[in-house]
């Protein structure tokens, strides 16, 4: 079943071992075979394989993780609405950027003139993608929040809301907020 490929993948996310993301990436390429072969919608990948995906990656704090990570966002936002980025892709794969181009900032001091000069190419770039997803993610909070707030002033009550905000979306948009100006300040500091 998908959740048991849900438990194996989040296994890999929760391991701290190197070969952890080249394993789950191995599942995910047996559940694709697999819901191909048996045509099977119920072993179709969605937003929580992915989501997964992305966050086994972005715990790599490299420039393949980064990558990786990019390129499920980019399936997802390809597959026309079948499999759609959430908050949780936004902010997973900002953590990723963060997280590496956080390491290539602590690496510039030690590094060669030559080699500074890649390396603030490369972080600037990282910049620029990081505020895109930040900008995406605050995007999101605020449509949902202001779509709330026109469902409680409608004249026609409603039991539950049809796209909540919840207090995870609170959570991801002030945590992916807060590492998005952590960002700025450590590229600050280690380009002045």
């Amino acid at each position: 079943s998908l959740r048991t490929f849900h438990a194996v993948l989040l296994a890999y996310k929760n391991s701290n071992h190197p070969s952890a993301p080249t394993r789950a990436t191995n599942v995910l390429k047996k559940l694709n075979t697999i819901h191909k072969q048996y045509k099977d919608a119920s072993l179709q990948p969605n937003e929580i394989t992915f989501n997964t995906m992305i966050g086994i990656w972005s715990k790599t704090s490299s420039k393949a993780g980064v990558e990786k990570a990019l390129a499920f966002l980019e399936y997802m936002e390809k597959t026309q609405g079948q499999i759609k980025p959430d908050m949780i892709t936004y902010y997973t794969v900002h953590e990723a950027i963060v997280s590496y181009a956080s390491s290539l900032c602590r690496e510039i001091a030690a590094a060669s003139k030559q080699e500074k000069d890649q390396k603030e190419e490369k972080i600037m770039n990282l910049v620029q993608k990081a505020t895109e997803l930040y900008n995406h993610v605050e995007h999101l909070y605020h449509q949902k929040r202001n779509r709330r707030k026109e469902e409680e002033q409608s004249s026609q009550p409603t039991t539950t809301s049809s796209n909540p905000i919840s207090k995870s979306d609170s959570s991801y948009y002030f945590f992916t907020k807060k590492n998005h100006e952590h960002l700025l300040s450590a590229v600050k500091s280690s380009l002045s």
